[in-house]
């Protein structure tokens, strides 16, 4: 099944992110949504730890990404101060938007995390469980 007329390829916007991702995160793109990016100038694509806490570069900078390029038709200013209508979010940009993108995290279904505490627990042992290698 082809896309026909409904999708088209940026090839500059494609080049500029995988020079982003792959050799310099203090590139312009990166830092238009990160600009606390401009210290981390080389990318690193250890998948690293789950936190719960906080985001990677990588992480912050694709969300943002995803996000903000889903947005129709950002008209709205909105802040901490004029916060977004009903059924509208205030994305990075800090403009209103209704997008159905959602991001959220991903780890098995065996565990569950307490926030108040601070704490991971097993909630089903038949589940599989996911671990980094131990590199010795």
């Amino acid at each position: 099944a082809g896309c026909g007329d409904y999708l088209s390829v940026n090839c500059s916007l494609v080049s500029e992110l995988m020079y982003c991702l792959t050799v310099n995160y203090s590139c312009p793109l990166v830092l238009d949504f990160l600009p606390s990016a401009e210290s981390a100038r080389r990318p690193t694509h250890y998948v690293g730890v789950y936190r719960t806490s906080s985001l990677s570069v990588t992480e912050a900078f694709v969300y943002d990404f995803v996000y903000n390029s889903s947005i129709s038709s950002p008209t709205i200013n909105c802040n901490q101060s004029f916060p977004c209508p009903n059924g509208m979010f205030c994305a990075a940009t800090n403009t209103c938007d209704s997008t159905q993108i959602f991001i959220s995290d991903s780890y098995s279904p065996g565990l569950t995390y307490d926030e108040a505490e601070g704490k991971w627990s097993i909630r089903d042992d038949t589940q599989p469980l996911y671990t980094e290698s131990y590199w010795d």
